[in-house]
């Protein structure tokens, strides 16, 4: 049988693979159930990790070989089988004092399901993993007090992220330069209704080729986090879904191209920053923002905020929000939005239209050098224009947007049916 074609590896090929078990590509459960790859990923990779130790130069990975080694295979393999099926034994407190101090550096391994012979109580002997270049079939892996950091690893399917205690890194992150294929979502254990994240999640390099949804989950950090500035010339993420969540670190996301950003019944506590993004439909629903937002310079096309509070400076400085006159759909809509402090709009284009009819604000916007389409926009918003430039003496373009409420008022007017009066005598 020829050998796994993956640089440094001496294992054979594995069924129609020019691969090994440990670094083919993998299928579905039930496939790979079937033809026994569950149960030989888990005998190799028992072996990988014990001849792993054996060349560390590290005294306490060799003392871990030494523990389980045999001259047959067969029986390394049972002794460690046994450790993990007894585990608390007092006979073992050695070698789990070993292990503790061990990083775990798995390297270029593809991770299939789980199934009874189960990986995952491998991976949990360990309190420090390294997942470097890894890639993960499987949707959740279940890590008790495991410090963790995922880099150059590819997730095929949905991935559920989870409160991982975080492992060291230079950019203090869980995932750095991932391919996330699936959707990214965060799982609750049912022990609580809240799912918190202490860590920040993801560096700037990560890729994510379906999207991002948070339900009911506090952050503590930041979701995304780059010390080291790392980005992808074409960043982008298909869908950002954020609902019931709490973010007590700042929310930073820029220069990112983005087709479906939602946020519903969610709290931010710290600054919103979204500058120079592209975005085809945003939307803030029933949510507070207690610090600065900043969407400097970030295209929208579909742009509505709900029933929704700002309490510091909100700033969309020389931002572009709709399309054309002729798509009405891409009206920006501020709709029961209360700003409770200063309001910027200054050298932005409303190419769509702007209603502000039933925004709530505490002092009048700066719309200084901005371009607003006439035909989409209704009257009530060319009066809080008009008043905007009256509050910095700009009497001219308060003339302006007068002469502008004025024609509107002329247009409903004009369409409102003429009633009759009946003329006593």
């Amino acid at each position: 049988m020829e050998q796994c074609i993956k640089d440094g590896c001496n294992l054979s090929q594995w069924n129609d693979y020019d691969k090994c078990v440990l670094h083919c590509q993998k299928n579905n459960y039930q496939n790979d159930r079937r033809d026994n790859t569950l149960s030989e990923f888990y005998t190799q990779f028992i072996l990988d990790i014990l001849y792993t130790f054996q060349d560390s130069m590290l005294d306490n990975e060799r003392d871990i070989y030494n523990y389980f080694s045999d001259a047959d295979e067969d029986e390394m393999i049972r002794k460690f089988s046994e450790f993990i099926r007894n585990y608390e034994d007092e006979q073992y407190e050695e070698v789990k004092s070993l292990i503790s101090h061990t990083t775990f550096i798995p390297t270029a391994i593809v991770f299939p399901h789980r199934d009874g012979r189960d990986y995952l109580k491998i991976l949990n002997l360990f309190t420090k993993i390294h997942f470097d270049y890894c890639e993960f079939y499987e949707t959740y892996l279940k890590l008790d007090n495991v410090k963790v950091f995922f880099q150059d690893c590819i997730f095929h399917n949905r991935w559920s992220i989870s409160n991982y205690d975080i492992l060291e890194n230079v950019d203090n992150v869980i995932y750095q330069t991932c391919t996330f294929n699936g959707m990214v979502d965060a799982t609750n254990d049912g022990s609580a209704p809240i799912i918190t994240l202490d860590h920040s999640q993801f560096e700037y390099s990560c890729k994510f080729e379906t999207g991002i949804r948070l339900s009911s989950v506090e952050l503590e950090k930041q979701l995304f986090e780059a010390h080291q500035n790392n980005t992808m010339d074409d960043y982008a993420i298909p869908e950002i879904n954020i609902e019931n969540c709490t973010f007590r670190g700042k929310f930073i996301l820029n220069n990112c191209v983005i087709t479906e950003f939602n946020i519903h019944k969610s709290t931010f506590e710290q600054k919103f920053e979204f500058k120079n993004n592209k975005v085809e439909s945003f939307l803030i629903d029933d949510s507070n923002f207690t610090k600065l937002v900043d969407c400097f310079k970030t295209e929208f096309k579909k742009f509505k905020i709900y029933k929704s509070i700002f309490d510091d400076f909100v700033g969309f400085e020389k931002c572009v929000f709709g399309s054309t006159r002729e798509n009405s759909e891409h009206v920006a809509k501020f709709e029961y939005a209360t700003f409770l402090d200063f309001t910027n709009f200054r050298n932005t284009k409303f190419l769509s239209g702007l209603d502000m009819e039933k925004i709530n604000l505490k002092e009048y916007p700066n719309f200084l050098g901005s371009f607003i389409e006439y035909q989409n926009t209704n009257r009530e918003t060319f009066r809080i224009l008009k008043y905007s430039y009256d509050k910095i003496g700009n009497h001219i373009q308060a003339n302006k947007y007068f002469s502008l409420e004025m024609k509107k008022h002329k247009v409903e007017l004009k369409d409102k049916p003429i009633k009759g009066y009946l003329l006593m005598c």
